[in-house]
C-alpha cells in the first residue's frame, strides 16, 4: 500500500490581514485619464485574487504576488521573512501576469502593464530581507512608459521575459515586443523600444492590400497564450497560441518565424477536401502553453500545449509536445490526460524536476496530478500514470450535518459558533464578508432596523453572536396566548443555516485554484489558491490508512480489525454513530471507577447498540471477526497506527542544520499546524471506528 501525497492548505487572511498591509496609490502622467470600472464577477469578491503568482529569489526568499479588487490593486507578501505585505493601487485596471524580479542584491523589479497601454517598473530596496519594500526607497522608484503602437490593451495578454523585456499578445494574433535600451535610475527613466510584428499567413498577407480590412476582424487570430523559456536564459524567443489554434515561434529579429496548426481530435470536422477545421478554443485567461529545455546539456528547447476536451469526453484534455529547436516545431507526441480529469477545467501546468504537473478545479476545489515526462522520447504506445494529489477529507457544514450536530446535547447557538470558527473551516475573510451581507440583508427588511445590526462589537465572535438571529422572535399564539416556542426555534435554526450557507459559498469561492509555482528548496510544487496557499505533503501512515478506508480501497491484512470497524461505522448510520461518539467522548471527561470492559458493556445496553443492526450485518460482522487470525495482535497494531509517528510529523533536525540561523516564518508554522490537523483528525476517526465492534462484542 504505497503512500501518497496531499494538499496542504493555509489561509491567507489569516496570516496577512488586509489591514495590516499598507497601500501606496500610484499615478499617471496620462492627462484626462478616465478609469474604467472594473468588469463585476459576481463569483469573484473583491479580496480574492484574480491572478498569483510566486518567485523564488535567492537573497529574499519566497514572494507572494497577488492581483486584487478586479485588477486596480497588485500584492506583495513574503512567504520566508518577517516583512509586512505591502500594496500598489494602480490608477486604472491591470492586465494579468504581472511579474517581480530581482535586479541585484540590493533591488526588486516589479513590472505592470495597465489596460489603457501604461507600462510601470517599481524598483523596490531589498538589500534588507526583513525590510524590503518598506525599507528606504530610491527617488525615481515608479517609472512609468506610455506605450505607443497600441491605444487600447484591454484583451492583450501579457509576459514578462525579464527586466529588460516585455511582450504583449494582441486579439488581431500580433505579438507587440518591448524592449529596454537603458534602465533609468534616480534622475532618468527607463528607455523603451517597440516592435509590432504580425503573424506570417496567407489571410494576413491577403487583408494587407485590401482597404478597410485589417488581420484584427479575424477573431480566431487572437492570441490566448505566451510563453517563453524560464529565467535566467539568453534564448529571447516567445511562443504564442492563438484561438484558432495555431502554435507560433517568435524571435527579436525576425518575428514569426514557425507556424503549426493544432488539430482537435475530438471536434474536428472533415471538409470535401478531407482537411480538418477545428473549432477555435475558448476565450478565458489559463495557461495553456509551457516552454522548456532538454537534452543532454539542455541544449533543446520544447513546446508543450494543452488542447481542451468537451464535456462528454473520457477525459479533461491532452498534451502535445513539439520540438522547437533550431527555430522550428515539429511534433512529437501526445500525453494523454487521466480519466479522472473527465469534466475538470485545467487551470495551469508546469514541468518541474522532469514531471509534468497539472492543476485541475473540480467543482470548485483543487486536484494536482503528476506524471513523468520522458521529452524527447516520448512513445505513443506508452501508457501515462498519473499521481494525483489532493486536500484530505473534510467535514463540509450541509444541512444534513448541521442536523447531526443538534442531535448532540447542547445549546443550538454555541454548536454553529464552534463548527464555523474551526480553525482551518472558514477563513477570517469569509466569515467577515457573509457576516456583511448577512448584516446587509438584514438591513432591507422593511421596517426600522433592530438595535444589533447598529451597534459595534469588539470582536467578530461578539458580532456574529449579536447578530445572526436577532431579527427572530418569540411571540404568542393569537389564541390560546401560549408561547410559540417551535416556530421561534425553527426560524432562528434557518437564520443559522442561512448565515452558514452564506459562509461556504464565499469559501468555496476562495478555494478556486489559479497557479502552480516552483517552492523553494524541498518546497516542491506549491498550489496557489484565491485565498489559500498549498503545498504537496507525503502522507503519514494514519492519513493514508484513513484515505484508503473514506475511498473503500484496500488496506493491508494487519489493518483487517479496523477495515470490519471502519464497515460497521457506516452501517450503523449518522445517528447511531454520533450517539456512540457523544458517550464515548463523556466516559473520557469522568473519573473512571470501573474497568473499561463493565464500561463498554454497560453503555452497549444503554444504546441497544445490537438492535440497531439486522441480523444479516451483525452476522456478517461477527463472522469477520471471528476470520482474522490474531485478533489481540490486530488491534495492537491499530492502537500503535492511532499513537505512532511519523518522521512527516516533525523532523528533527541534524548537526549541521542546528548551527545555521533558523528560517521562521508564519506561513512555515500555518503548514505544520494544517498537517498536524490533517493527521490527529484520521487518527481520531480511526480511533473512534474501533467502538463499534467493541459495543457488539459485549452483552
Amino acid at each position: 500500500m504505497a503512500a501518497g501525497s496531499i494538499l496542504v492548505a493555509t489561509q491567507l487572511s489569516s496570516l496577512f490581514p488586509s489591514a495590516n498591509a499598507p497601500s501606496v496609490v500610484l499615478q499617471s502622467s496620462r492627462r484626462n485619464l478616465v478609469a474604467p470600472t472594473p468588469t463585476a464577477d459576481g463569483d469573484l469578491h473583491p479580496e480574492h485574487a484574480s491572478f498569483a503568482s510566486i518567485v523564488q529569489l535567492h537573497h529574499v526568499g519566497s514572494i507572494l504576488l497577488r492581483v486584487l479588487h478586479g485588477g486596480l490593486i497588485v500584492e506583495l507578501v513574503s512567504l520566508s521573512t518577517q516583512a509586512p505585505p505591502i500594496r500598489f493601487v494602480f490608477p486604472v485596471p491591470i492586465l494579468s501576469a504581472p511579474a517581480i524580479l530581482a535586479a541585484a542584491e540590493q533591488e526588486l523589479h516589479l513590472l505592470v502593464v495597465t489596460i489603457t497601454g501604461s507600462l510601470y517598473r517599481l524598483v523596490l530596496p531589498a538589500a534588507n530581507p526583513n525590510l524590503l519594500w518598506h525599507d528606504q526607497a530610491a527617488a525615481n522608484w515608479c517609472r512609468e512608459y506610455i506605450i505607443k503602437n497600441v491605444a487600447d490593451l484591454s484583451r492583450g495578454i501579457v509576459h514578462i521575459q525579464g527586466i529588460h523585456c516585455i511582450t504583449i499578445g494582441l486579439n488581431s494574433g500580433s505579438l507587440l515586443r518591448i524592449e529596454s535600451e537603458r534602465i533609468g535610475d534616480d534622475t532618468c527613466d527607463d528607455l523603451w523600444t517597440e516592435t509590432l510584428s504580425q503573424p506570417k499567413s496567407f489571410f494576413g498577407a491577403f487583408a494587407s492590400y485590401i482597404p478597410g480590412l485589417h488581420p484584427s476582424a479575424n477573431a480566431a487570430s487572437e492570441v490566448l497564450s505566451l510563453a517563453s523559456l524560464p529565467q535566467p536564459t539568453d534564448l529571447g524567443h516567445t511562443w504564442t497560441l492563438s484561438r484558432d489554434r495555431v502554435l507560433r515561434l517568435w524571435t527579436a529579429k525576425s518575428g514569426c518565424v514557425a507556424s503549426k496548426t493544432i488539430l482537435s481530435r475530438v471536434n474536428g470536422q472533415s471538409t470535401s477536401s478531407g482537411a480538418t477545421i477545428s473549432e477555435p478554443l475558448d476565450v478565458e485567461t489559463r495557461n495553456l502553453l509551457r516552454i522548456c529545455s532538454g537534452g543532454t546539456n539542455d541544449e533543446c528547447t520544447f513546446a508543450i500545449v494543452f488542447t481542451p476536451t468537451s464535456t462528454n469526453s473520457h477525459s479533461g484534455g491532452y498534451f502535445q509536445v513539439f520540438d522547437s529547436t533550431a527555430d522550428q516545431l515539429r511534433e512529437l507526441g501526445t500525453i494523454e490526460c487521466s480519466a479522472a480529469s473527465a469534466h475538470c477545467h485545467l487551470q495551469d501546468f508546469i514541468i518541474n524536476d522532469g514531471m509534468l504537473c497539472v492543476l485541475w478545479e473540480r467543482q470548485g476545489c483543487s486536484v494536482m496530478e503528476r506524471t513523468p515526462l520522458f521529452l524527447g522520447k516520448l512513445n505513443a504506445s506508452d501508457t501515462t500514470t498519473w499521481t494525483t494529489s489532493s486536500h484530505g477529507e473534510e467535514a463540509d457544514l450541509t444541512p444534513a450535518y448541521l442536523e447531526e450536530l443538534l442531535r448532540s446535547p447542547g445549546l443550538l447557538t454555541e454548536k454553529f459558533m464552534e463548527a464555523i470558527l474551526r480553525p482551518g473551516f472558514f477563513s477570517p475573510l469569509t466569515i467577515r464578508t457573509a457576516l456583511e451581507q448577512y448584516i446587509d440583508a438584514c438591513l432591507s427588511l422593511p421596517g426600522p432596523p433592530v438595535p444589533e445590526l447598529t451597534t459595534s462589537y469588539a470582536t467578530v465572535v461578539e458580532n456574529i453572536a449579536a447578530v445572526v438571529g436577532c431579527t427572530v422572535s418569540l411571540v404568542q399564539d393569537p389564541h390560546t396566548g401560549a408561547m410559540q416556542h417551535d416556530r421561534y426555534w425553527s426560524a432562528l435554526k434557518r437564520d443559522w443555516e442561512g448565515f452558514i450557507a452564506r459562509c461556504r459559498e464565499v469559501e468555496r469561492s476562495a478555494r478556486l485554484p489559479l497557479a502552480l509555482c516552483v517552492g523553494r528548496n524541498n518546497e516542491g510544487v506549491v498550489v496557489v489558491e484565491r485565498e489559500r496557499i498549498n503545498i504537496i505533503a507525503k502522507e503519514d501512515l494514519p492519513i493514508n490508512i484513513h484515505r484508503h478506508l473514506s475511498d473503500s480501497l484496500a488496506v493491508d491484512s494487519h489493518f483487517a480489525v479496523l477495515d470490519i470497524a471502519w464497515t460497521l461505522c457506516d452501517k450503523i448510520g449518522p445517528e447511531l454513530f454520533r450517539n456512540v461518539e457523544t458517550r464515548v467522548v463523556d466516559v473520557l471527561h469522568q473519573e473512571i471507577a470501573f474497568s473499561i470492559v463493565d464500561i463498554i458493556g454497560d453503555q452497549s445496553q444503554r444504546l441497544d447498540f445490537k438492535e440497531c443492526l439486522d441480523d444479516g450485518t451483525r452476522n456478517w460482522i461477527i463472522a469477520k471477526l471471528q476470520d482474522v487470525e490474531d485478533l489481540d495482535k490486530n488491534i495492537r497494531i491499530t492502537l500503535d497506527l492511532v499513537a505512532g509517528f511519523d518522521p512527516q510529523v516533525k523532523r528533527e533536525e541534524d548537526e549541521v542544520e542546528l548551527l545555521l540561523p533558523p528560517t521562521w516564518s508564519e506561513w512555515r508554522v500555518a503548514l505544520s499546524a494544517a498537517y498536524i490537523s490533517t493527521s490527529v483528525h484520521a487518527r481520531y476517526d480511526i480511533c473512534i471506528s474501533l467502538d463499534g465492534p467493541s459495543l457488539l462484542s459485549r452483552r
